[in-house]
């Protein structure tokens, strides 16, 4: 009998780009595998959406919260409470995972009976803190610290972290048993691989730090790269906060409904990111399609083991320059890291790997709930 699970999130998931939409995407696909998934969706739904969802072909049960909540207009909160009490019993769900921090206090309006999950991309607490002291200043919400954030997560049975180094950090504050270590899962995909290097890219959401990342880039890194015949190729939703670029070596693709598409055309992978939390889901694609990547310390965050090897880090301008003009003078270095590139993600980020044990242990719960 397969289980039955609630899934709420404020994240567009059937849409492409942006790390939080991979992740919603990817760990829906894998549970529907093996559960009965009802989703629920707290962002402000647009006509078209419909229609995408159903593109998926997903076999889910689909919900559109802010509907239910404008159904009760005198009392949402409360009108929100008893909708999710039928839906839920209609569905006999005993177990919900929630996802995007704005439903952090969701939990308030679930039946009483319910497991819950909460699956965390990023601390916000780090983002603020990380912003802060690159000098980029504060984000638009309110500033947290680590230890008011966590007190808001312990609402939930259960905390669902995705790199190694968050789970460190949350263990010293939060008994081990609380936390499941879900990395995210990556499928290693074979790209052209060209003996002539030229192009240099990164596929990116519209998020801040990666409008800092690129205009760092842009203005520090690339004058000082010495090879002839480069393009920096610019794809995603970041395309459309580019305003005006005078360097005719770098172009704006726009954005991609396939990624494929555009790690096909990218040579040598960049992620020049200086603030943000959490592993960066760019810099795993790049790996997963065995492109050789260059990384600032945050844009390598979680995977600072595989500096050297797998990927060259550096969080100067001119070195940033300089490996990016080894990698196009040296094909046999840009073919070994390739393959260890795919290598490592094959060993490691398998949906078996990352997410099985999800899987896992959402029978265990669930047996140790009826017991």
């Amino acid at each position: 009998m397969r289980e039955k699970i609630g899934f709420i999130t404020d994240i567009d998931f059937w849409k492409a780009g942006a790390g939080p939409r991979v992740r919603a995407r990817s760990l829906i696909l894998y549970l529907t595998k093996h559960v009965d998934l009802v989703v629920f969706y707290s962002g402000k739904a647009k006509p078209s959406d419909a229609a995408l969802i159903k593109r998926l072909n997903l076999p889910i049960t689909y919900y559109q919260l802010n509907e239910i909540r404008n159904a009760h207009q005198h009392n949402p909160q409360t009108g929100l409470a008893d909708e999710l009490a039928k839906i839920f019993s209609q569905h006999n769900l005993q177990q919900c995972i929630l996802r995007g921090w704005e439903n952090r206090n969701l939990a308030e309006v679930l039946p009483d009976n319910i497991y819950t999950y909460f699956d965390i991309d990023d601390f916000r607490s780090e983002v603020f803190a990380s912003a802060q002291s690159s000098g980029t200043g504060p984000l638009a919400d309110d500033p947290i610290t680590f230890e008011e954030e966590l007190q808001v997560y312990k609402q939930y049975d259960k905390l669902l972290v995705i790199q190694q180094e968050h789970l460190r950090k949350a263990k010293t504050l939060i008994n081990e048993k609380k936390l499941l270590y879900v990395p995210h899962a990556m499928r290693a995909t074979r790209t052209q691989f060209r003996q002539s290097a030229s192009t240099i890219g990164l596929l990116a959401s519209g998020w801040a730090a990666n409008r800092d990342g690129i205009a760092w880039f842009a203005n520090k890194v690339m004058p000082h790269i010495q090879s002839p015949n480069i393009r920096f190729l610019i794809f995603g939703y970041i395309s459309t906060f580019i305003q005006q670029i005078n360097d005719p070596r770098i172009k704006v693709m726009g954005n991609v409904q396939i990624p494929f598409d555009a790690y096909n055309q990218i040579d040598i992978g960049i992620n020049p990111v200086s603030w943000g939390s959490g592993i960066k889901i760019k810099t795993l694609e790049l790996l997963a399609h065995g492109i050789p990547t260059v990384v600032t310390s945050e844009g390598g965050r979680g995977l600072s083991h595989l500096f050297g090897g797998v990927l060259l880090k550096t969080d100067d301008p001119i070195a940033f320059a300089q490996h990016i003009d080894e990698l196009i003078r040296n094909y046999e270095l840009r073919l070994s890291m390739s393959k260890r590139a795919k290598e490592y993600i094959q060993l490691n980020y398998s949906e078996e790997s990352c997410y099985q044990r999800l899987i896992n242990e959402i029978k265990t719960d669930r047996e140790n709930n009826a017991a």
